[in-house]
Formats: structure tokens, sequence, C-alpha cells
């Protein structure tokens, strides 16, 4: 392994570390599946498909810094992408199911999501489909073509907009209320919004070199903040549940 491609081996194990931080996510997530509503299992699924994009993503690291130039890395490219697709149906319908029980725009935006990110995952895997970016010390990553990343952007712009409205108004619930629950609900929130951020800065191909190092470590950080607020979520909702039975037995 030469010098330049140390970097890249590095990379590769900082974006296994991620890949790995999101399963332990995922697999927290669902242990607690069957006592989890519709709404929250959409929000433990998004959790899931991150390890399609991270996993992928870091052995895609390891064989480019071993000087493998096969399709399998072109495969691991598209499965991540794949990854990316699959996390969009999940987001909307948390998002539109989260302090609404009408499920008309929760599963017409699911549908529309999964039907333009199936359209651009086909244009993914088409010849010219994932572009190539320069590779530097620490990255070797790649950019979308113009049909796909606009597909992207369309559908990053309306989860943007549902999480805004669902932060403010679980903001302005815990705000009248005094209730804690909802300032958890206004986390779970905040904690997709993290996430996209940083996703939508690499998936513009705008993060390269060191920075990325620096991008992958704050993904980790994300999972055990999300981690942390299921974890308190849950425990809040316990004690609830024994002190309403305490005082029904009284």
């Amino acid at each position: 392994m030469n010098i330049v491609h140390t970097g890249i081996f590095f990379n590769g194990i900082i974006s296994f570390i991620v890949g790995i931080t999101a399963v332990a996510l995922a697999l927290f997530s669902l242990r607690r599946w069957w006592s989890l509503s519709s709404t929250m299992r959409a929000y433990a699924w998004f959790w899931l498909t991150t390890t399609l994009v991270w996993l992928p993503t870091s052995l895609r690291y390891f064989l480019i810094s071993s000087d493998y130039t096969g399709g399998a890395i072109h495969t691991l490219t598209i499965l991540s992408q794949a990854g990316v697709a699959a996390s969009g149906p999940a987001l909307l319908y948390y998002l539109c199911t989260h302090h609404s029980k009408g499920k008309f725009w929760a599963i017409t935006l699911t549908t529309l999501s999964s039907i333009l990110g199936a359209i651009a995952l086909w244009v993914d895997a088409q010849p010219g489909g994932i572009i190539i970016q320069p590779a530097t010390y620490f990255s070797a990553e790649i950019g979308l073509n113009s049909f796909s990343f606009s597909i992207f952007l369309i559908i990053i712009a309306v989860i943007y907009f549902l999480v805004l409205r669902d932060i403010g108004f679980f903001y302005a619930e815990y705000k009248k209320r005094h209730d804690q629950q909802f300032l958890y609900e206004v986390l779970y929130s905040v904690a997709i919004g993290v996430y996209l951020l940083l996703g939508s800065f690499e998936e513009a191909g705008m993060v390269s070199n060191w920075p990325v190092l620096v991008f992958r470590s704050l993904y980790v950080g994300t999972f055990l903040y999300v981690y942390i607020v299921m974890e308190k979520s849950e425990s809040i909702k316990e004690s609830y549940l024994i002190d309403s039975a305490a005082t029904l037995r009284q």
C-alpha cells in the first residue's frame, strides 16, 4: 500500500466505524420494533437504511486503497446510493405522521419518493451515471449525474421543510404544556436535520480530502445522539406508565 492509499484506507476505517455505529443503532431500534407505532417504525427504518450507505462505502474505500479497479467498486457505489434512496420514503412517512393521524400525504409522498428514487438509482447504474471525483490523499469521492442530483434536491427540500415544521410544532407544544416528552420529539427531528445536513454536503460532492474525516466523525456523534434521545424518551414513557399504574391502584 503506497502513501497515497494509506489516507484512503484510513478513511475506510472511519467509514466502517460509522457503519458499525449505524448497525448498533439499528439493532437498538429493532429490539423495540413490536412496541413501536408505525410512525416510530419508520423512524427506526430510516436509521436502518444508513447501514446500507456506510458499510458499502467503507468496503469501497478498502478496495480502492488496495489498488482494486474491478466492477465491485461500482456495485458498492450503487448499493450505497440505494441506501440513500431507501431513506427518503421512511423519513417522509415519519414526518407526515409524527403529529398528524392522517396518512394521505404520508402515503402519497412516500410513493412518489420511492418511484423517483428508483428512477434515479436506475440512471445512476447506467454508464456515466456516477461521476468519479479526483482522488485526494484521504478521499476518492463520487458525484451524481445532473438528473439524479435534481431528484435528490427535490426530495431533500421537501424533507427539510417537514423537519422544520415538525420541530416548530413540537417545540410550541413543549412551551405550552411543559411536557418533557414533547422536547424529545423535537430532538428526534433535530437528529434528522443534522444527519441530512452532513449528508447533503457529501452527496453534492462538496467535501473531499481531510474534511471528509471530520464529517464522518460527526456522523458517529449523530448516531450516539439518537441512541441517547431514544433511550431517554423510552425511560420517560416507562416512568409515566409506572406512575399511572400506581395511581390507579390507589
